[in-house]
């Protein structure tokens, strides 16, 4: 079963998956936003023990999904901008190789991807090629924006992504 507990307190047995978010015509899960959670333990991101502190990094999390679907439904949109299969398989193996090399066996690994509640290593590199497919679109955007000249050419920091999210 792939939707597991989640922390106590969730109140006599309703369902853990709510939707927290709709951009444009799609939904952000509250299980997408544990789903982040549980791959950056998985990275070895360190997160709070106490549930306030959980909450914080859940808003964070969301505020990022936002901001990404926004960019990813506009350059959708946007004609001039493709991606390809390829270059999503390269994103997604390097990935892969990244946390792959994390782990000293591949028994190891495997219960690494269990735990992060994907049933297979095969299951997680769909998720993941999704999220690199998103993640390239959103690149993309801002690039195809830089050039444009309605960018700064600088990373765009959370307070841009916001004022340019705001602007569109």
């Amino acid at each position: 079963h792939r939707r597991g507990g989640g922390e106590a307190g969730g109140g006599g047995g309703q369902p853990l998956d709510r939707i927290v978010a709709v951009v444009g015509m799609r939904p952000i899960l509250a299980s997408e936003i544990e789903e982040e959670l549980i791959q950056a333990q998985a990275q070895g991101q360190q997160l709070p023990p106490d549930s306030a502190g959980r909450m914080v990094v859940r808003r964070q999390i969301l505020e990022r999904m936002i901001e990404l679907e926004v960019l990813v439904q506009q350059a959708q949109r946007d004609t001039s901008i493709k991606i390809t299969d390829q270059e999503v398989l390269d994103q997604v193996e390097q990935t892969y190789q990244n946390v792959r090399k994390q782990f000293s066996s591949e028994v190891e690994f495997r219960e690494q991807i269990k735990q992060a509640r994907f049933g297979s290593v095969e299951e997680w590199r769909r998720w993941l090629s999704d999220e690199q497919r998103r993640q390239l679109y959103a690149q993309r955007l801002i690039e195809a924006q830089r050039q444009k000249g309605k960018l700064k050419p600088i990373p765009p920091t959370d307070a841009q992504m916001r004022e340019f999210w705001e602007q569109n």
